[in-house]
């Protein structure tokens, strides 16, 4: 997933919780929960004050037509200023072009509760705001209500440790709305995924005649199989989409993982 992220300190406690399990939970200085795992090392969901197994709730998808078109209209606003920005600097944005946005198909049957847990990125659009990033993960964990929380966390070309904390709601089949606390909404649509090994993830941006691009292929673990991989990558170029223009995120021992 896309990463916007203001460095947030976060530290973890220790505390009583839920059906009787030690849960140990990671909070940011806000107190927002970003994390939730429980002592016996299975993925446990936050609902309320409860540590639960079923995230029944999140089955539920949520047409939210209002929010969409408020978030496309800012969006737009903000495409507008990044391409002035980026021209003005003489950098040249390969997440850019001409032409308009592909039609693509999204995962019809795609079920929130199995995708939720960790991912890794492995290879990404060169979007502006992740450049100079790597060791980038999602943590994805249900909120209940249809609603659930995105944690993302990477490493910044300095070697700091940064995260930021979010939301998304169903909208419609392999489609979620994204939104993080102070930044821009935005939609998140998986065009393919197993659940167990790899996510393709897809957004566009109409603005005028050129179109605005983000992808991802994300993974359960730091690398991919190379027949997953291939076939992760070969899902975007069904889709009409450049794959000559992702970039290889890096993954390994040395990077600040949270969980």
């Amino acid at each position: 997933m896309g990463y916007y992220a203001p460095h947030i300190p976060w530290r973890a406690r220790r505390r009583q919780q839920g059906e009787g399990r030690e849960v140990r939970q990671v909070v940011s200085d806000s107190s927002s929960t970003v994390g939730l795992l429980c002592s016996n090392s299975h993925f446990f969901f936050f609902r309320g004050r409860h540590c639960t197994k079923e995230p029944q709730q999140l089955r539920k998808q949520m047409a939210l037509p209002s929010l969409k078109m408020k978030g496309m209209i800012v969006s737009v606003l903000l495409v507008a200023v990044v391409a002035v920005s980026e021209a003005r600097s003489g950098r040249h944005m390969r997440y850019v072009t001409e032409g308009k946005c592909p039609t693509i198909t999204n995962k019809q049957d795609f079920d929130p509760v199995p995708y939720l847990g960790k991912w890794y990125e492995i290879e990404r659009f060169d979007i502006i705001f992740q450049r100079g990033m790597d060791c980038v993960e999602a943590i994805y964990s249900d909120l209940g209500d249809g609603v659930v929380e995105v944690h993302n966390v990477a490493r910044t070309a300095g070697g700091n440790f940064t995260e930021i904390v979010g939301t998304a709601t169903v909208l419609e089949p392999g489609v979620l709305y994204v939104k993080f606390q102070g930044y821009i909404p935005a939609e998140y649509h998986v065009l393919d995924t197993d659940y167990e090994s790899f996510s393709a993830v897809y957004n566009c941006l109409q603005l005028g005649p050129e179109r605005f691009e983000y992808a991802w292929i994300l993974s359960r673990s730091h690398t991919l199989e190379q027949e997953t991989y291939d076939h992760a990558r070969q899902v975007f170029a069904n889709n009409g989409i450049d794959i000559s223009v992702f970039h290889s995120t890096y993954q390994g021992e040395d990077c600040p993982y949270v969980l």
